[in-house]
């Protein structure tokens, strides 16, 4: 997968493992724009298609969740229009990682919202934090090293 000409500079010279999705006409609320909670379920996409380049685990007894997450709207998206993702690794905070994930819009060429997530790893055997991954910080800044600017390479 290629990336459009023309996308801001925002997205493309901050984030990695850019990928696109359709805004749907469902996604739009009776404000005629994209609903708030979406943006949070695209960022989650983001963001797991980023963990998925980095290999790292995803299964029934371990994964990532959310323990925090924040949204900054900037410019409302209606349909028809495709939005195009990227994250980027923030940093460690003990067992926390910190992910930012940009949405722009590919009609406007505009950063339309951004998604901070703090996740930690979940044990689901035991049901509790686990202990974050070896080197997944390094992991992290290798996928937004080999990454930058670029379209994530496969569909997620």
């Amino acid at each position: 997968m290629t990336l459009p000409e023309g996308l801001p500079a925002q997205l493309t010279d901050n984030y990695a493992a850019i990928l696109p999705r359709a805004v749907d006409w469902g996604d739009m609320d009776a404000a005629n724009h994209v609903n708030n909670t979406v943006y949070i379920q695209w960022a989650e996409t983001a963001r797991i298609g980023y963990w998925q380049l980095g290999n790292l685990p995803i299964r029934q007894d371990m994964g990532p969740v959310v323990a925090r997450i924040t949204a900054k709207y900037i410019f409302p998206v209606q349909f028809p229009d495709t939005i195009w993702m990227g994250t980027r690794f923030l940093q460690m905070k003990g067992d926390m990682f910190f992910l930012e994930s940009l949405m722009v819009s590919e009609r406007y060429q505009k950063a339309a919202c951004i998604v901070e997530t703090c996740g930690v790893m979940f044990d689901y055997v035991n049901q509790k934090k686990a202990d974050s991954i070896p080197n997944m910080e390094e992991i992290f800044r290798q996928v937004d090293s080999q990454y930058l600017g670029q379209a994530a390479g496969k569909e997620f």
